[in-house]
């Protein structure tokens, strides 16, 4: 049975954890605006560069397939033809599935209606698939606010493929800086962790606050953390 103590402590641990969040955020937007406001150690900025290298360096190679599997795709609609979308479910409803057999291809998308019946679509999720007789093929979801501005299927190929150029062109800028003083593998989920440790006093000091600025907001948060374990333990004694 849920009591009026266990949705109090609930609502007090959401509250906890989107304090974490906004921290964290608040501490990724000072980063990007001026990385002299934190210091990380070399040891752990090296670690973190040979990390991102090795990741970096296999997803490059999976948006190169999957380019070159759409691209393939869409050369072989322009010669013979594009073969016709077989759908399940009507595009306008919360969830569409389509796929196309090409000569050497086979291709599938999946759409699902992101949002609620009271605010209306908020977003839309999208599941496509490429896949060679061989066993080669590349999947990738993506998050878009708007549909297809084209449902036929070469305006489907065509935003996808500039979805992957777009991310290949970000990533090979990212990679250029791994020889910089300042190279970008730092991500917003870095600074996620470093609030997390801050607001639960963890403080395993691979990432230091190095302004008063930053200092006075995770001095702040701490005092949040502690204040809402304060409210925790008075819910409890109280109850």
């Amino acid at each position: 049975m849920i009591t009026d103590k266990i949705i109090s402590l609930l609502g007090v641990f959401v509250v906890y954890m989107l304090s974490i969040v906004g921290f964290g955020l608040v501490y990724w937007r000072a980063f990007l605006r001026n990385r002299s406001l934190f210091s990380i150690g070399s040891e752990i900025a090296a670690g973190q560069a040979m990390h991102f290298h090795n990741q970096s360096e296999a997803r490059m190679r999976a948006l190169r397939l999957g380019s070159d599997l759409i691209r393939t795709a869409l050369e072989e609609g322009e010669a013979t033809g594009y073969p016709p979308l077989t759908t399940v479910g009507r595009w306008y409803e919360p969830s569409w599935r389509a796929e196309a057999k090409f000569p050497s291809h086979l291709f599938s998308v999946a759409r699902q209606v992101m949002g609620s019946p009271s605010a209306g679509p908020q977003g839309f999720l999208y599941y496509l698939r490429i896949q060679e007789p061989s066993g080669r093929s590349y999947a990738q979801t993506l998050l878009d606010k708007i549909e297809f501005e084209n449902r036929d299927l070469p305006g489907i190929l065509n935003w996808w493929l500039r979805n992957l150029d777009e991310e290949r062109h970000t990533l090979a800028r990212r990679i250029a800086t791994l020889n910089t003083q300042q190279p970008d593998v730092w991500t917003f989920s870095d600074f996620l962790y470093f609030s997390l440790i801050t607001q639960t006093t963890v403080g395993y000091g691979d990432i230091l606050p190095n302004s008063t600025t930053i200092r006075r907001i995770v001095s702040l948060q701490v005092l949040v953390g502690y204040a809402l374990l304060v409210v925790v333990l008075n819910i409890v004694v109280s109850g």
